[in-house]
């Protein structure tokens, strides 16, 4: 059944006459008649009584044009009711980013999806250090914020989900002397000064730092740079490595650097929010269950 064959069946109908109805349409009378005589056969019904000089519908056909009819009404109802609701939704969700990250692994095609189906909603994307996320969501300056798990000092006011699993990475310099043809590990580094920039700059970064250099025995030698530039620029120099994830450095990893997966040290990239501000209806509501909850089938946001 084609869409052709339906609207010359239902200009059948409605004139009762294949020869007006073919000019309705603008096409020859005999292409009207293959077209029902096409849809009769596909269907094995008689949609039409012939036998006088104006066409009558049959039992079926009346069953059929009514079916049509009724649908094309509902059809048009339903299209119409969900302009109305994608027009309803307007607003702005600022989305914290941490400043340097590389979040095409997962980000573009969450933000791209909910922009095609809601235009008048404006997703802005913000940067930011890893360290001051928690707080801009705290303070309202943004409304969700893609972050580390462990960067969360306060989350028991703070909503979260599980986005990626990322390793790992020390970088270091093309020119940082290795002194044997063995496997890297931390222990080549441990008379290295270990730099972390503002953004890893928090307590529990520094705890785990701490942590997977002493099971190489060594405690390291930990110097905060002001920023993630000069961390890179001292660890270019071969002055320091640096600890950080595979989505943190993944922009950095070129020739002038060489790097150590730290395949068994993963951690946790989440998407943040204040609960209070994904109320029902409310910008923030609409863009965690499309991206987060109903592309995924995890489930609706609980009202």
């Amino acid at each position: 059944m084609t869409e052709s064959q339906i609207s010359c069946f239902e200009a059948a109908a409605k004139f009762r006459n294949f020869s007006k109805a073919a000019k309705y349409l603008m096409i020859s009378q005999p292409a009207i008649s293959h077209q029902i005589s096409k849809l009769e056969q596909e269907l094995d019904l008689l949609l039409f009584d012939r036998t006088g000089r104006v066409i009558r519908l049959t039992e079926a056909g009346s069953m059929l044009l009514d079916f049509f009819t009724r649908t094309k009404g509902e059809f048009s109802d339903l299209l119409k009711e969900a302009h109305a609701r994608q027009d309803a939704f307007s607003g702005e969700v600022l989305l914290g980013c941490p400043e340097g990250w590389d979040i095409s692994p997962f980000l573009p095609s969450m933000v791209n999806f909910f922009r095609s189906e809601y235009p008048k909603v404006h997703v802005e994307l913000v940067g930011l250090p890893l360290g001051e996320i928690e707080d801009a969501l705290l303070e309202g300056r943004i409304h969700a914020g893609v972050t580390m798990e462990y960067a969360l000092e306060k989350q028991t006011q703070l909503s979260t989900h599980p986005l990626i699993s990322v390793r790992s990475v020390l970088l270091y310099s093309g020119q940082f002397p290795i002194d044997h043809e063995g496997a890297v590990t931390l222990a080549d580094f441990k008379d290295s000064v270990f730099y972390l920039a503002a953004a890893n700059n928090i307590p529990p970064f520094r705890e785990i730092v701490v942590q997977a250099c002493a099971e190489y025995h060594f405690t390291p030698k930990i110097v905060n740079c002001p920023s993630l530039s000069t961390a890179l620029f001292n660890v270019q120099n071969n002055q320091g490595v640096l600890l950080g994830n595979e989505l943190m450095i993944a922009n950095h990893l070129d020739h002038l650097y060489s790097y150590l997966t730290l395949d068994d040290i993963r951690r946790s990239v989440v998407l943040a929010w204040k609960p209070e501000d994904a109320a029902s209806e409310s910008p923030l509501h609409l863009f965690l269950n499309e991206t987060l909850y109903g592309r995924n089938i995890l489930g609706k946001l609980s009202e």
